[in-house]
């Protein structure tokens, strides 16, 4: 199964996930500078991380996250949408006037999400990303 987690806030972009472990370590990585440390019973924990591994399995520790911060969680389905680039979300399709200079990605969907594609969905790279990577712009 694939997540997608959104930031209801929206300050960051939508990102996808191969399972919970890894949405619940990137949530405690944004929210570790600003946990305070203290639990409703007086308890005093040095960071996030801490107090994480006191909550039972990942379950538990990604519902405390969800409602310590506004993020919400759709289950995504692998449905692939062939005529959007993977980094950008622009469309590749005749006429966009990126359909030329486009290249096939080949990694199926999951690859694409532990790649860190921002559209996994996408089934191309367009050539402006493309340049942008190669550079060191995205993903890097």
């Amino acid at each position: 199964m694939i997540y997608k987690l959104i930031d209801c806030q929206g300050e960051y972009p939508d990102r996808y996930f191969a399972s919970k472990k890894d949405i619940v370590d990137l949530l405690a990585s944004y929210h570790d500078n600003d946990y305070d440390g203290e639990k409703s019973d007086g308890t005093c924990y040095e960071n996030i991380y801490e107090f994480l591994d006191t909550l039972g399995d990942t379950e538990e520790k990604l519902a405390w996250l969800m409602d310590y911060g506004y993020w919400d969680i759709e289950e995504v389905k692998e449905e692939l949408d062939e005529e959007i680039c993977v980094e950008c979300g622009n469309s590749v399709k005749q006429g966009s006037g990126k359909f030329v200079n486009r290249v096939r990605v080949l990694d199926n969907f999951e690859e694409r999400v532990k790649a860190g594609m921002h559209y996994p969905e996408g089934g191309y790279i367009c050539a402006d990303c493309m340049e942008m990577t190669s550079t060191g712009g995205i993903n890097e």
